[in-house]
């Protein structure tokens, strides 16, 4: 438990060897950045606590290495881009918390060999639902899951929740 330590920076390889932990809580820290294999040792990790930190930022490979990862809580933070390959190769993430930040764009690329993903939330963000959003409304049709969405945008989009969209709302 590592909750409320003000910590400010994890180092690549920080948790390296740990390969027994299941869970970390990392919440309510200072954190800004996560760097490529700052996770790399936790083989065993099912679920990651990065909620309420000051994150305004995610290189790829962050996560790389977390073959097992179920849960990941990046909720209230100050995230305004997810880059492509940020969550691929998490084969068993079911849970992603990413409400509560500035994202106005998710690119598909993003989530390659993910797992089901049964519940994802992404409200309280500036969505711009246009032809670059199209997968992600395709993904939920093809893969039900619980999801909370509404897009800010453009003003014909404002306010519809994802969940009851189609691909003939987009005009693509």
């Amino acid at each position: 438990d590592l909750r409320f330590n003000d910590i400010v920076d994890l180092p690549p390889g920080t948790f390296h060897g740990l390969h027994h932990l299941d869970t970390i809580l990392l919440n309510d820290n200072k954190i800004r950045h996560l760097k490529p294999n700052t996770f790399i040792g936790l083989s065993n990790l099912t679920i990651l606590y990065l909620y309420k930190n000051r994150l305004v930022s995610i290189a790829p490979g962050a996560f790389a290495h977390l073959p097992n990862l179920k849960q990941l809580y990046l909720h209230e933070n100050r995230l305004t881009e997810i880059k492509p390959a940020t969550f691929s190769n998490l084969p068993k993430l079911e849970r992603l918390f990413l409400q509560n930040n500035r994202l106005h764009r998710i690119p598909a690329d993003a989530f390659e060999n993910v797992g089901p993903m049964t519940r994802l939330r992404l409200d309280s963000n500036a969505l711009v639902c246009d032809c670059d959003l199209l997968w992600l409304v395709e993904r939920l049709r093809e893969t039900p899951s619980e999801t909370a969405a509404v897009c800010q945008g453009p003003a014909e989009m404002e306010g519809k929740s994802i969940t009851s969209m189609s691909a003939d709302d987009f005009h693509c």
